[in-house]
């Protein structure tokens, strides 16, 4: 495998985003020109909402790059980089709602010697102490095995064999 391999958002969850807020701000200012003044929050909030679609749509802001030390991504154009030697173990987490799964993420475990905020608090939202914003396109199965491909094959003191860390969790 040929790294660095760069991976990037589908764009239709952004557009879709998008264009949804765009029709609440509409009808917040409709409900203004009606004489209600509470539509000035639903015209502020979703055009927030639109403003992060809109941000998601340009270049750079989003993306997940793959290279021999670690693995860097950026959401909204916040980058963070985590080093493979960080990682100790790849998974699926699954988010839910009222016991039903509204979404899965690749989740990792870092080595105690990373700082990283909030672990404690990821961990027992979602089995894991950290997470990918996204899945690129990809089923948060195939993007799982990936990383642990990758990371086993640019690691191979750390995750060159079978046992190495990995697992679907149910967080």
């Amino acid at each position: 495998m040929e790294l660095p391999l760069t991976f990037y958002p589908k764009r239709t969850q952004a557009i879709l985003l998008l264009l949804v807020s765009s029709a609440f701000v509409a009808a917040g200012i409709f409900i203004v020109v009606e004489g209600d003044w509470k539509g000035l929050i639903c015209a502020g909030f979703f055009g927030l909402c639109a403003l992060v679609g809109a941000v998601q749509l340009l270049p750079g802001s989003a993306f997940l790059k793959l290279t021999s030390e670690g693995l860097e991504y950026a959401s909204l154009f916040r980058n963070h980089r985590i080093p493979w030697t960080a990682i100790t173990e790849i998974g699926v987490c699954h988010i839910r709602a009222s016991g039903l799964v509204v979404r899965k993420m690749v989740g990792f475990n870092f080595d105690p010697a990373f700082t990283v905020g909030a672990r404690a608090l990821s961990q027992s939202l979602s089995g894991f102490e950290g997470a990918l914003p996204d899945t690129y396109g990809m089923k948060a199965e195939d993007l799982a095995k990936l990383l642990i491909e990758v990371q086993r094959q640019t690691q191979p003191a750390a995750g060159g064999n079978e046992d190495s860390p990995a697992r679907i969790s149910s967080g």
